[in-house]
This record gives structure tokens, C-alpha cells and sequence, in this order.
């Protein structure tokens, strides 16, 4: 799972181009938009084409999520995701039907990565830590308060999700300092248009 401390500090786009990374060395990626409030990844890779995401599909029994993946054409990335907010999305956060999805998309891919929401506001995205086999924290130079950070890694910690790193985004060299500076942005624009079409079974 790919998080972060606040909206607005690129989880999105680093979820996007950790799919991108490792599809391209060969390995099969489901990329899913598990922030229920707030789904972003279709907007961030500018996919318009229109799909369910899981909100809805945690809402229609026996729905099998295979069923609505869309893979990104040129790439072996496939998407869940979808435009529509999730009604409730604590409860669905806690559904079963959530852990079956996830167990079913397991089986068919290299990797599954889940671009969850911020931990920092309302605890959704340490109330889904559970569900992954290791967590990915994202960092933006200049955003979130220290004292923030240090508390959403310890809602994190108590999932018993192993860390498996922080990606720190915006930082810039400079003064005498060392620095990257990685300026990860929003929007189909840095990606380009991708061509997504369902993919059927």
C-alpha cells in the first residue's frame, strides 16, 4: 500500500509510477484506487474510459472484480478503480467482501499496489494496513508537521504492516545542501493520455 501523512503530498502519482517501474521490468501490476473518498488514479493517469471501481463493486454481491480491470494499453498495468466515491466508506474499509477482492486480485498479478488515503486525517488509510503485505510512505518536503508524520507512521506500526520505506517528493538542493528534486505532479498531462479498455475473461 502507498500512503501518506496528507492529501496533496503525490501517493497518487508514486503509486503510478511504482506500477509503471515495475511493469516495465516485466512483472504483472494491478494498480487499485482504495482511497473511497477520494478516487484519483484514473484522473491521474487521465483514463476516461468509464469502469467501476471498488467502492461500487464492494456494494454488488458476488461481484468479481476481474471482471472490470482495465489494463493500461502498452503496459501489463491493470486498473480497479473507478470515479465514484464510496456512500460509507468505513464500513466498506472494514468489509470482508474488501478482503475477498483483494484476495482474488492476488491471484492474478505480480503485484498488487493500493493507493490508499491519507493516514494523517481520518485513520482510513492505517484502517486498511492490514490488508497489505508491506506499507509505502510518501513525504512531502515542507507539508506535513513532523509530529503529524511521526503519529500516522505509529497508526501504521500498529497494523502490524511491515514499512517498507518513505519516499520523500519535492525536496530541492540548494544553500549547501543535499537533495533530490524529484517534482512528481498531478494530472493526465505528466503521463500523458493512456488508452485503458476492459479487460474480459
Amino acid at each position: 500500500m502507498v500512503s501518506s501523512t496528507l492529501p496533496g503530498e503525490g501517493k497518487t502519482t508514486v503509486a503510478v509510477n511504482l506500477a509503471l517501474t515495475l511493469s516495465q521490468n516485466g512483472a504483472r501490476v494491478i494498480l487499485v484506487d482504495l482511497d473511497l473518498r477520494k478516487p484519483s488514479v484514473k484522473r491521474c493517469l487521465g483514463v476516461s474510459v468509464p469502469s467501476r471501481g471498488a467502492p461500487e463493486l464492494l456494494n454488488l454481491r458476488g461481484a468479481d472484480p476481474r471482471e472490470h480491470l482495465l489494463t493500461l494499453e502498452g503496459t501489463q498495468v491493470r486498473l480497479l478503480a473507478g470515479d465514484e466515491p464510496s456512500s460509507n466508506p468505513r464500513r466498506q474499509m472494514e468489509s470482508r467482501r474488501l478482503e475477498a477482492l483483494l484476495t482474488t486480485l492476488r491471484e492474478e498479478a505480480d503485484y498488487v499496489i493500493l493507493d490508499t488515503p491519507p493516514c494523517g486525517l481520518l485513520g482510513d488509510g492505517a484502517a486498511l494496513a492490514g490488508l497489505a503485505d508491506a506499507s509505502l510512505y510518501v513525504v512531502r518536503s515542507g507539508t506535513a508537521q513532523v509530529s503529524h508524520i511521526l503519529d500516522s507512521l505509529q497508526f501504521l506500526a500498529g497494523s502490524g504492516t511491515p514499512l517498507m520505506g518513505c519516499v520523500l517528493n519535492g525536496a530541492s538542493g540548494g544553500g549547501g545542501r543535499y537533495g533530490y528534486g524529484y517534482g512528481y505532479g498531478y494530472g493526465g498531462d505528466h503521463y500523458g493520455k493512456y488508452h485503458a479498455y476492459r479487460q474480459e475473461k
